[in-house]
């Protein structure tokens, strides 16, 4: 997902992708290796350096800024093998010189990669490189800025993991691995991208979300459709069933959809939605989820007297995916509504009197989820439109 800002941008998610890849597949291993592909979010931030102007940087919905000299960390969630691969997909680039560093554990920790901004391509603004690292139990890097003015889209980091005897592999090979997610808000029709770091095979979520009007509620175009809710217009105290309103003067609603990509990088799919009233989109790419029934539960909920969102139990295996998606029919800051323990904010979208969030959960055993209850302080009780679904593991 893009982030943008009000001055030249410094994403940190391209270059934490890039520099990652550089470090860590130099090493020839002396076993045999499983590739793993991960995406970094600025929700991974664990530390940053203070800074008041230069780089602006969106975190957790709000702007951080970074000087050319400041640096952040992140938190890869897994510790590194012998051999890696970085890209680094830019929006755009001011500077013509400076460069990246990559460090582990702090600012000051040893380098292991350095990226050079006269070495990325003009052209392509995607820059790939390996740089060796040895094998580690640390799961923090920190990139430090040197003179950097660059608005990164995106940073992808392929990661050789070790299959050999010592503890086992990662076993990250069968787990579903959250690509990315794009957000668009409009009146009316709709049309929102695919990541750009889709591939063909992988599963394609689409959440389309309404405020007074129609929702849809069929496949279309070869997107199929997996549940919806949708909320009466007059009915608004109604607890479970409150979703099940299915008419033509919808409240609040959505409706989530799914395909199996049949392409690699971005694609706009164009959404007929009739009238003009609010529309907002996500579309979220997974990798290693079953594309011929991606669906195993999915329970829905409109009314939960809560100021929190919280999101109905599901039944789920151990390797599946938790995705919850949130409509909510006033306009509120990302922060209102945090995502549950153990749970990651995918998407955020906001329009002049209308919010949506989502949310993905691994599943790490058999049986019920619980309920999943979001934090921060939330805002108006009965106002949200709530799925809970379980993605199936490959």
């Amino acid at each position: 997902m893009a982030f943008y800002t009000r001055k030249p941008l410094c994403s940190l998610k391209l270059i934490f992708t890039f520099l990652l890849a550089i470090f860590i597949s130099f090493g020839k291993p002396t076993t045999s290796f499983a590739a793993t592909e991960a995406f970094l979010n600025f929700d991974d931030i664990v530390s940053e350096g203070s800074g008041s102007s230069g780089i602006d940087v969106r975190k957790d919905g709000k702007i951080v800024n970074y000087k050319p000299s400041d640096w952040f960390c992140i938190d890869i969630g897994k510790s590194l093998g012998n051999d890696a691969e970085i890209r680094i997909k830019l929006k755009r680039l001011e500077s013509k010189s400076g460069s990246i560093s990559v460090k582990r554990l702090t600012s000051n920790g040893t380098t292991l990669g350095t990226v050079n901004i006269s070495d990325i391509s003009r052209s392509s603004y995607q820059w790939t490189s390996k740089v060796k690292l040895n094998r580690t139990s640390q799961k923090v890097l920190c990139f430090v800025l040197n003179g950097v003015r660059v608005q990164i889209e995106n940073i992808a980091i392929t990661r050789n993991d070790d299959d050999g005897s010592s503890g086992g592999g990662s076993g990250s090979g069968s787990n579903i691995q959250h690509i990315g997610t794009n957000v668009k808000y409009d009146k009316g029709d709709i049309s929102i991208k695919a990541h750009s770091n889709t591939r063909q095979g992988d599963l394609l979520l689409l959440f389309v979300h309404r405020t007074d009007g129609p929702v849809l509620k069929n496949s279309f175009n070869g997107w199929k459709f997996l549940v919806k809710c949708e909320k009466h217009p007059t009915n608004f105290n109604q607890n479970d069933t409150h979703c099940d309103h299915n008419g033509t003067n919808t409240d609040l609603g959505q409706t989530i959809f799914w395909r199996k990509a049949d392409f690699s990088g971005e694609k706009t799919y164009n959404i007929d939605m009739s009238g003009s009233k609010p529309t907002w989109a996500m579309i979220t790419t997974l990798r290693n989820a079953d594309t011929n029934n991606p669906m195993r539960d999915s329970e829905t909920l409109g009314c939960d007297r809560t100021n929190k969102s919280k999101f109905p139990s599901v039944n789920a295996n151990k390797g599946d995916l938790l995705v919850m998606s949130q409509s909510f029919d006033d306009k509120v800051s990302k922060d209102k509504f945090g995502a549950p323990s153990g749970a990651t904010t995918r998407g955020y979208v906001a329009g002049s009197d209308e919010a949506g969030f989502l949310y993905t959960k691994p599943i790490t055993k058999d049986g019920s989820t619980g309920s999943q209850t979001t934090t921060g302080s939330g805002a108006s009780s009965c106002k949200d439109g709530l799925i809970s679904l379980i993605i199936r593991d490959k």
